[in-house]
Order: structure tokens, then sequence, then C-alpha cells
């Protein structure tokens, strides 16, 4: 290296001493403080990954305070660099007490090993890097933490064999650097433990004469290149010379970093920015006082081959080691677009599927609801047919009914027998019943063959409400309830016509008079109506959101009988169900009144509900649409 070189660093740490700025030494006591020294220079690829690879972690961790520094021995280097680094670090960092030191490639490890007794280095945690070879290097002895940038060349040399086994010789470039050094001291160990092939060392070849002197070489050779760096102390990348090679060269070429150049058989490929990561959670770690398995960490390396030279030499991939990769592979249609075409078959699989499925299932459905179909005609016709059959015996029941009814009435008249009178009076009672009965079942069959017809009329209530107390008066004089009554609310202001069917209207009304006047003791049953506006309905009845008329007429029969119990208001509309059914039984009836009543409101345009209090009685209300006579 020159003198003028020499001075350069001398310069350089003059001016940093007069330049020490108070932020250096300004660091919080109570942070974690690393120094990080480099062997090579910003832009050198390698040394820009591993860096960004520590920063990455270290930036994320709190209380740590780092400071990166270059050597750029690389490009520099004489047998002064060292002092005039060491002379540089110690003026820039001389308030600075170092938690850990790390160096990173051979020249940063050589400098630290030279200066680890001085007082910047002095009882400090190491941790290195970018090391292939650590037996140069006392690093268990002095306690050391570190990252081997771990070379595969054992399995290199290997494969590189194992694919032209009459190529004996091995054909290795090197420079002049330290790191070649190493790697030089690599190659003998494999040759003396080996025997073959046999390797040919040639070193500082100027780097664009590499490839005129490969094509130099005999056709029984390969060649294995190293990342040369210099040519004639000059500093070139490696990437610059290894891209001129000429891919038509009859000669294979490997190289220590393959790094996808197109002329290269194979190689490895180290990730830097990975390297990096693994050196700053090791450094991280010794920091945090956790456990450490190892202080030394052998990342495993990865071997890479060119598909295009593989082919272009007829290198069967059989023969690739394990768990190495080919890129640069010629994709076929299926293998570029294979998973486009895998995940649409299985979608269109899937939907076949689901359509098979869906066919089958409507398939099912279908012959289902045929089924249900002739299930569902036969209901009817079986309906129709008990329909018919209850319309006949009921019309049939009437003639004899209205008979035997009449002829009670003319005996009852003219007969003076008193025994004899009850069997009359018994057979009358009875006869009527049944006569309800059959009027019910009537009813019944009409309403559920949708033959249930509505005559309109002017209808009176206040005249009709009389009519029905006075009625009912004589019921509740014939059941022998003296202390039960009934009256008409009469409500003021409202209106006394209704335009509907006048007889469905008094059956509903006596429905309900009947079964307060069977199920209350004593009190007085009150019947009325009042006129309420659809709003008015939907505040009583929020649930009914069938109401298309603007007016209703509210119909209500409120009694002080036994009530209805919680359990049993959910059946009180259902047909032949009784409330007495679960007391005594001592009433009458089949059950059928309540919900004939409800149904015939239903077809009127109206609702019918209850609400009832156990042992305080039950009120009734319906509803009937106040329509205008046409």
């Amino acid at each position: 290296m020159s003198r003028k070189n020499s001075r350069i660093y001398y310069l350089i740490g003059i001016v940093l001493f007069f330049f020490c700025t108070d932020t250096i030494c300004a660091v919080p006591k109570d942070h974690k403080k690393i120094l990080i020294v480099n062997s090579y220079h910003v832009g050198y690829s390698w040394a820009d990954n591993v860096t960004e690879g520590i920063q990455s972690k270290l930036d994320s961790a709190k209380n740590m305070d780092y400071f990166v520094e270059f050597m750029d021995t690389k490009r520099f280097f004489s047998e002064n660099t060292f002092n005039f680094f060491y002379s540089y670090l110690k003026t820039k960092y001389k308030n600075i007490d170092f938690d850990v030191v790390m160096a990173l490639d051979n020249n940063a490890v050589d400098f630290y090993l030279s200066y680890r007794d001085s007082s910047l280095f002095k009882d400090k945690t190491f941790v290195f890097g970018g090391i292939s070879d650590t037996k140069p290097y006392p690093f268990e002895r002095i306690g050391a933490y570190g990252v081997v940038e771990l070379r595969s060349l054992p399995m290199l040399f290997y494969s590189m064999h194992r694919f032209f086994p009459k190529r004996n010789n091995v054909v290795v470039y090197l420079d002049s650097t330290s790191t070649s050094m190493t790697y030089k001291s690599l190659i003998k160990r494999y040759e003396d433990e080996h025997k073959v092939p046999h390797f040919t060392i040639i070193e500082d070849v100027p780097s664009d004469s590499i490839k005129y002197h490969i094509k130099t070489l005999p056709d029984n050779v390969m060649v294995y290149l190293f990342d040369l760096n210099y040519d004639n102390d000059k500093y070139r990348p490696y990437e610059m010379y290894l891209s001129e090679l000429d891919k038509s060269n009859k000669i294979p070429v490997f190289s220590s970093k393959f790094d996808d150049i197109k002329g290269i058989v194979g190689g490895e490929m180290i990730s830097g920015q990975e390297h990096g990561r693994i050196i700053a959670q090791l450094t991280l770690d010794v920091i945090n006082k956790k456990q450490i398995l190892n202080n030394i960490i052998y990342p495993e390396p990865v071997l890479y081959f060119n598909a295009k030279q593989l082919k272009r030499f007829k290198i069967e991939e059989a023969l690739l080691p394990r768990n190495s990769q080919v890129i640069n592979e010629e994709k076929s249609f299926f293998k570029i677009y294979g998973e486009i075409f895998l995940v649409n078959a299985i979608l269109i699989l899937f939907v076949l599927l689901v359509v098979a499925t869906l066919i089958k299932s409507n398939q099912k459905l279908r012959k289902f609801k045929s089924v249900l179909e002739d299930a569902k005609n036969k209901a009817l016709q079986s309906e129709a047919v008990k329909t018919a059959l209850i319309a006949n015996i009921s019309h049939e029941l009437r003639t004899p009914l209205n008979s035997i009814i009449g002829f009670t009435d003319v005996l009852a008249d003219s007969n003076k027998d008193e025994e004899l009178s009850d069997y009359i009076k018994y057979v009358n009672d009875s006869s009527r019943l049944l006569e309800n009965l059959v009027n019910e079942l009537l009813d019944l069959s009409l309403i559920d063959s949708n033959e249930l017809k509505l005559n309109f009329s002017e209808v009176y209530l206040p005249e009709l409400l009389d009519h029905l107390v006075q009625q009912n008066t004589i019921q509740i004089d014939h059941q022998r309830k003296p202390k039960l009554g009934i009256r008409a609310s009469n409500a003021e202001n409202e209106p006394q016509s209704i335009y509907t069917d006048k007889l469905r209207l008094r059956q509903i009304l006596q429905n309900l008079i009947s079964n307060s006047i069977k199920y209350s003791f004593s009190g007085t049953i009150s019947v009325g109506y009042h006129l309420l506006t659809k709003d008015e309905v939907k505040e009583r009845v929020p649930n009914n959101n069938n109401l298309n008329h603007d007016y209703y007429f509210l119909f209500f029969v409120k009694d002080y009988g036994i009530g209805i119990p919680k359990d049993l208001r959910s059946f009180v509309f259902e047909r032949f169900r009784r409330i007495d059914q679960v007391y005594d039984g001592q009433h009458g009836g089949v059950g059928l009144g309540l919900s004939i009543s409800k149904s015939i409101v239903q077809i009127m345009g109206g609702d019918m509900w209850f609400t009832s209090v156990e042992k305080k009685g039950s009120t009734f209300y319906f509803t009937i649409p106040h329509i205008s006579k046409m």
C-alpha cells in the first residue's frame, strides 16, 4: 500500500480528534452500547447486506445504541492500517464504554485480536461474523460468540467431481486478500482428505483476463472462482468479471458466490441480510443474558445450480446434492400456470360436486313433493268427504230434531202431570243441546270448505244487545244462578248501527255470553261495543297487521267468573278444547264455540282475543270492520 494512503488515514484520525461531537459523547449511561467494525466498505454488497440485517434487528431493541465503522480493507490495506484505524476509534470513542464489540469478516477479527487488551476493547464481549474457517482463531479460549459464514466447499467439490468424474483437475482462481488465503487453506485440507480431484491454485490473474485464461485450459478441467475483488490493486466487484464469462465456454465454471450469474454451473448463495440478523440476535441474547446453547453458530449453507448450465453439460438433477436448489428453470406452460389450473380444477370439481348434489337433492325433493302432493290431495279428498258427510248428517238430523223439539214444546204446554213434565223438560233440553251441536258441526264444515257465506244487512245494535240480555237472563234463571246477572253496556255517542251479517254477529255474541254464564257464578256479565280507529286497534292488538279499514267496531263480553289459568290460555281457541276439562267437566259442549266464533270473525275481516285473571274473570274482545252500506 502506498505512503499516500497511509497519510490519508493519519489525517482522518487528526480531523476526527478535533470533531468529536457531543452526540457521541452524550450516549445515555443506561443504554447498552455496541461497536460494529466491518472489514469492508459501504457499497460492497456483502458488507451492505450484513450491516442491513444487523440494523433491522438492533433498531427494534430497546435501550440499545450501536455505532458502525468500516475499515475499507478490501480496497485499502497496508501494514499500518490497523494502527491508524485504532487511533481513529480511540479518539472518536474516548468517552464511550462499549458493552459489545462486533467484528465482521477476517480483517475486522484480526484487528480486534490485535488490540484485544487495549483500553477500548479490554474485557468487552466479543461477537464475530463473516468468518469461513474458525480454526486459525482462538475463539473458544477468549469466550467469543459468533456466526460462521459456513462454506459448503466439501459438498460442492464432491458434487463437481460427481458431475464430471473424468475431469480430475480443478483450477481455482484466488486473489491476494486474507479471505482468499483462508480459502486456500480450506482447499488444501479438502485435497489432503479426499485426494481427488486435484486442485491447481492460480493467484492474482487480472480479472479482465480470467475469461481468456479459462479458454487456454485443457478440456479435462473444471474451474472454481472465489469472490475475486481486485485487479492490479484496484477493487473490481467479482460480479463484473463473472458476467463477462463466455457462456459458450466448454469448461464448467463454479463460483463461491453464485448470485444467479448465468454463465456459472453452480455454487453457494449466502444471504448477507440473514447472516446479519443471526449475528444481531445472538448479540441481543448475550446482552440480555439469555441461555445460549452454542457460543458459535453454524448456519447450514445451500448450494444453487443453474438449470440451463445443467442442461448444457448434461448433468442429471438426480446427481444434485440433497437440499440443493435449481434456478433459471425453463418453465413449461403447465409449470407456469399449474397452480392456477390446479385451483381451477378443484373449483370445477367442487362446483360439479355441488351441482350433482343439488340435482340429486332436487330429484329427491321433487319425489318428496310428489308424495306430499298425493298425500295432500288424499287429505283434501278425505276432508271434503268428511265435510260433506258432516253437512249431510247435520241436515238430516235437523228435521227430526225440530220435530222432537216442537213435539216436546206441545207436550209441555198441555201436560198436567208434574212427574211427566220433568221427563218432557229433559227431552227438550237434550234435543236443544243436540241441535246446537248439529249447528256447530254444520258451521265447522262450511268454514273448512270455504263455503261460509255472509249476508250483510243493517243491524241496530241496541236492539240486538237488549234481545241478547233478555234471552240470557232467562238462561241464567234456568241454570239457577241467582247471584249472576247480565246487562248491555250501551256507550253514549257511539254509532248504533253496523252493516254486517246479523245472524253471525248474534251467534258470536251468544257464544261468548254462553261461555261467561257457563263459567261464572256471581257478578254481572257486561256486553257492549265501541267504535275505534285503526291506530287504536293497533294499540290494543300490537301484532295485528291485517287492518284494511279505517274504523272498527270493538265488541266485548266481560264476566267475573273463574278466569283462565295461564297454562291453558294458549289453546283457548283450539277446536274440541274445553277449560272445564281441567276441572270437573260439569259443563256441556264439545269445545267448538270459541273456535268457530273466531273463524267467523276473521272471515268478517276482524280478529278475536281475550284478557283473563284467574279467579277474577275474563274479557273477550273481537273487532268487525265499520263499512258503509253498498
